[in-house]
């Protein structure tokens, strides 16, 4: 899938602003790659999402948007998610944009900060 968005040019030329804005970055796929197989290997993760945890623990990622429970699960686990812990955004339940989502939105302790 995200090779198809990058044939899009207006999504390149979009993902080129937000990175020069700081606003998203690459993470390297080897390293990726080699944790979500860690992962799997070891069983550490309820969900079938090994590679989102991954990409998590390695970008420093905090916020998820997801309506799968056990992904949120894995999120939560402070054994894999931890300083600071990750949040969920989800619309699992209530389906309309709550004050508890504009205020993880809000938030700027949910992701590394870029150096």
């Amino acid at each position: 899938m995200i090779a198809e968005l990058y044939g899009s040019n207006d999504i390149k030329k979009r993902m080129s602003e937000l990175a020069q804005a700081g606003k998203i970055r690459e993470v390297n796929n080897k390293d990726t790659d080699n944790l979500t197989r860690d992962l799997k290997q070891k069983k550490r993760c309820q969900s079938d999402d090994e590679h989102i945890i991954a990409l998590a623990i390695i970008s420093g990622a905090r916020l998820l948007y997801s309506n799968d429970k056990k992904l949120h699960k894995d999120f939560k686990n402070k054994s894999l998610i931890d300083n600071p812990r990750g949040k969920v955004y989800s619309t699992a339940i209530k389906k309309e944009f709550t004050e508890d989502h504009s205020n993880l939105l809000a938030r700027t302790d949910l992701c590394k900060v870029l150096q």
